[in-house]
């Protein structure tokens, strides 16, 4: 029987570079024993104040794995889930209004704002006697969790010298439980916490390059639901990436800068790679450097685009429609990839 259906893969284009309380009553959590970590924006990063907007990513982390062990230290018998408590130390305020910190999470962005928080799961659970009543303390629960860092724009003008903080580090969340966070923690005895240094080294550019997609979106056409298999790329289609440099007054001092290039999606993202319309619709879409789509590009992961060496830089990609099951769901569907462009 043939099932038709259409499908589609919008590519989305952020025109923007850039360089690269209450005490909680139960929980405390560490990650392999550590009460905190820090993540650096290392060298020297460059922005673009002619493309300087809104919404605009110019900064992403490598992603960071880190494993956490909760304990109840409080004798909360019940069990208590665990959060990230996001901008713990009320100091995100001191960065320029001109940007924007936060965290993304299973491909979820989150703005730091002081007493946001983001489910993580149980932290600890009932520890039930041969009368199914909870004893203390509750059971520690061990989880692993991946996460990056990104820095966006606001909309807000840049500072007359382009910088957007001085030297410091910035507690950006803490693992905590539901009643909020734990006192003294970042101490040997406290609450695991993640921050951020080198925002000094972050340098707004006067150049104002031009980036484009070549074609925006993809039509895949109709495919014939009995030809899936999962695993089984059914088409694949061209796209590039252009960075035109040529209008007056601008790439001149870009010159010799490295782009980098990170894509992310609304979408649900399976297996890292796997755009997908909906979750169980039983295909989706794969983007690669290559023709034969090997390696995948994962989604979130800066990679490098190019060097500025001339008035035009143009990358190649390829997108695939893959199943990823014999039975997928019928109907017109499309899914959206963005583009981050970035200095390095």
């Amino acid at each position: 029987m043939y099932y038709p259906g259409r499908y589609y893969l919008c590519l989305l284009i952020v025109m923007f570079f850039g360089l690269f309380s209450t005490v909680a009553s139960a929980l405390t959590c560490k990650a392999q024993g550590s009460v905190s970590t820090s993540v650096n924006i290392g060298t020297v990063l460059k922005a673009s104040i002619g493309e300087f907007g809104s919404n605009n990513k110019i900064w992403v982390s490598e992603p960071i794995t880190a494993t956490f062990t909760c304990t109840d230290t409080d004798s909360f018998p019940q069990g208590e889930n665990a959060y990230l408590w996001l901008d713990p130390k009320d100091v995100i305020k001191n960065v320029h209004q001109s940007l924007e910190v936060g965290i993304t999470v299973r491909n979820v962005d989150y703005i730091l704002k002081k007493g946001s928080k983001v489910e993580i799961g149980p932290g600890t659970v009932c520890n039930k006697n041969a009368k199914g009543e909870c004893t203390k303390p509750a059971l520690p629960q061990t989880f692993t969790l991946t996460y990056q860092v990104y820095i966006k724009t606001t909309g807000q003008q840049a500072a007359d010298n382009g910088k957007v903080m001085g030297s410091a580090s910035l507690s950006l969340f803490q693992v905590d439980g539901v009643g909020g966070l734990r006192g003294s923690s970042g101490g040997t005895d406290g609450n695991f916490n993640l921050y951020i240094t080198g925002l000094d080294n972050i340098t707004f550019l006067a150049c104002k390059p031009k980036v484009t997609l070549s074609p925006e979106k993809l039509h895949f056409g109709t495919m014939s639901s009995r030809q899936a298999m999962p695993g089984r790329i059914q088409k694949t289609m061209p796209f590039s990436v252009l960075v035109d440099l040529s209008e007056k007054g601008s790439g001149k001092t870009c010159t010799g800068e490295t782009l980098m290039l990170t894509i992310s999606s609304t979408n649900f993202v399976k297996d890292g790679s796997i755009i997908m319309p909906t979750k169980d619709g039983g295909f989706g879409f794969i983007i690669s450097e290559n023709d034969s789509l090997q390696p995948r590009i994962a989604m979130n992961t800066p990679q490098k685009l190019d060097m500025i060496s001339g008035d035009l830089v143009r990358h190649d990609y390829f997108a695939g429609f893959i199943w990823t099951t014999h039975s997928p769901a019928l109907g017109n569907y499309s899914a959206t990839a963005t583009m981050t462009v970035t200095f390095k």
